[in-house]
């Protein structure tokens, strides 16, 4: 998971510029790594699948919630999602 963690905090830094942050549950990134490991590549397929899967998402998520700076990458019903941070977390 440490790929990962190393590419996601790459997205927090340029999301830092909007004052924004996002936290990855380990659900989040045990799908992320799952996803961007390959059996003959290994992890370099995971920068494509952080593209595709945490920014694209961000930035459709954020243009719908401008407001919201707190965010979270999550696993709902099998699928990666963005939501804003619940209070309690």
């Amino acid at each position: 998971m440490e790929n990962c963690g190393s590419n996601v905090n790459r997205v927090n830094k340029t999301l830092s510029k909007k004052e924004i942050d996002l936290a990855v549950s380990d659900a989040a990134k045990e799908f992320l790594r799952d996803a961007g490991y390959d059996q003959v590549m290994g992890v370099r397929p995971l920068r494509r699948v952080i593209e595709q899967q945490i920014r694209d998402k961000v930035t459709d998520f954020h243009l719908d919630h401008l407001d919201a700076k707190h965010l979270l990458a999550d696993i709902k019903d099998g699928e990666l999602v963005i939501e804003e941070m619940p209070e309690n977390r």
